[in-house]
């Protein structure tokens, strides 16, 4: 990566959650290019099959804004902020799943079951992933979150200083054009002004580690987890074609990282490879202690 980018260490209250291997699926193809190229591929997160990916937050408060009495005569211009703050800091991401041989994301992600899919340490992803940029982290492994009332608890504190700016008079019209005040006055509530709306500014910002980690809660049984890198750090990215449409990309390579990386490799059940030669392409590639075995879906 390009820039100051030096490796943090995780905070010190840190626990590892019990779902030490998080797993990706993907066809066989690009099994093989993961696997001999020692490389992940990021691509931007908006052009994935959710339409509210990064969007998700700017919906939540939307909500909370319209129940709230201050900000609710303010929820489309609060909203439209936040709108701007994602474009802002858009990112790329790999996605993963705490469930390694699910049918749903089989059918979905692994070429309707006859791809594979690729189990990884999480230990091992989240050491290599911990960079910041300018003292702003720009590449995290993090856990999505569906919860609706948790992401509203986790939301309210931003929002209630939101709310304080927009109190002191961050969106306020009578500052600019109060007819019986003296130009003083104005220029006086003018500069109060400013101060409230770059308050408002700055704690949107604060949102913006939420952006890609809250999701809607119908996508909860993929048990998500994401390698995110942040381009704020980056504009020059690379780019792949789709059918229909072109995507920015960024790879994440763990060469000589590679041998302790992936862990458990799950056959897809439409996957009519055998176990043993998919052991020989491991360990061919020096991946050492890889389990190898079949998907338990009865499909086909």
């Amino acid at each position: 990566m390009s820039g100051a980018i030096t490796p943090v260490q995780p905070p010190q209250n840190y626990v590892l959650p019990s779902h030490d291997t998080l797993y990706h699926y993907c066809t066989n193809d690009t099994f093989l290019k993961i696997i001999e190229g020692k490389c992940l591929q990021l691509s931007d997160l908006r052009l994935s099959n959710d339409t509210m990916e990064g969007s998700w937050v700017q919906h939540v408060v939307a909500e909370m804004c319209a129940s709230d009495p201050v900000l609710a005569p303010h929820t489309d211009r609060i909203s439209a902020m936040i709108e701007d703050a994602v474009k802002t800091f858009a990112n790329v991401g790999f996605c993963l799943s705490e469930d390694g041989d699910s049918l749903s994301q089989w059918r979905g992600y692994a070429d309707d079951g006859q791809g594979m899919s690729i189990g990884f340490s999480k230990e091992k992803l989240r050491d290599s992933s911990n960079f910041q940029a300018n003292g702003i982290a720009v590449n995290m492994l993090q856990r999505v979150e569906y919860d609706a009332s948790t992401q509203r608890s986790r939301i309210l504190p931003i929002l209630l200083k939101i709310k304080e700016g927009v109190e002191q008079g961050a969106f306020s019209v009578a500052a600019l054009f109060g007819l019986l005040s003296s130009a003083e006055e104005r220029e006086i509530k003018k500069q109060a002004q400013d101060v409230a709306f770059k308050k408002v500014v700055n704690h949107i910002f604060e949102l913006f580690p939420l952006f890609y980690q809250y999701k809607n809660p119908a996508f909860r049984e993929e048990l998500e987890w994401r390698l995110i890198y942040y381009r704020i750090a980056e504009k020059q990215m690379s780019f792949f074609a789709k059918r229909d449409r072109i995507v920015p990309c960024k790879k994440f390579s763990f060469e000589g990282r590679h041998e302790y990386m992936i862990t458990d490799v799950v056959i897809g059940p439409k996957n009519i490879s055998d176990v043993s030669l998919v052991q020989e392409v491991m360990a061919s590639r020096g991946y050492s202690a890889v389990t190898v075995r079949r998907s338990s879906a009865t499909y086909r």
